[in-house]
């Protein structure tokens, strides 16, 4: 489907730098935080966008340290976060491997992909692009997006 209409300006950006054919909505976070507090989130995840077993999940984590509010270049109000991390674990299908009767399993290795930046700066309520992270064994991407606001 569509992406929502609040991701119009970042979808633009991605569609004229990347040439994927289509776009979704993976997972939507939501978070609250005091000034200069810390966010912390793990979880499973279905980053993949199809259906998995329980032996196919995701586990993803990601946190935002001491997000601070602060005037930007036009005396708005801007955020910055001293750390921004995004880690994921991952399934990649490493080998088959028979059961007694013949029949094919799937074995699965779980790799590490993630993302460390520090000192990110935000505009208040406005979608930004945060980095990417290519799926390993499929040509997905995952395009880190965050929308930082008061909670006046």
């Amino acid at each position: 489907g569509d992406l929502p209409a609040e991701l119009n300006n970042v979808s633009r950006q991605l569609k004229s730098s990347f040439t994927f054919t289509n776009y979704r909505l993976a997972s939507t976070f939501l978070g609250r935080i005091s000034n200069t507090g810390n966010f912390e989130y793990k979880s499973t995840s279905n980053i993949f966008g199809q259906e998995s077993s329980s032996a196919t999940q995701s586990f993803i984590e990601w946190s935002a340290i001491n997000l601070r509010a602060m005037p930007n270049a036009a005396g708005q109000t801007g955020f910055q976060t001293q750390s921004f991390r995004f880690g994921a674990r991952v399934p990649v299908l490493i080998a088959e491997r028979k059961d007694e009767g013949g029949k094919g399993l799937p074995v699965y290795n779980y790799e590490q992909i993630g993302l460390n930046i520090s000192k990110v700066g935000l505009s208040q309520n406005s979608p930004t692009l945060i980095g990417t992270l290519n799926l390993p064994g499929t040509s997905g991407t995952i395009f880190l997006v965050m929308t930082v606001r008061s909670a006046d």
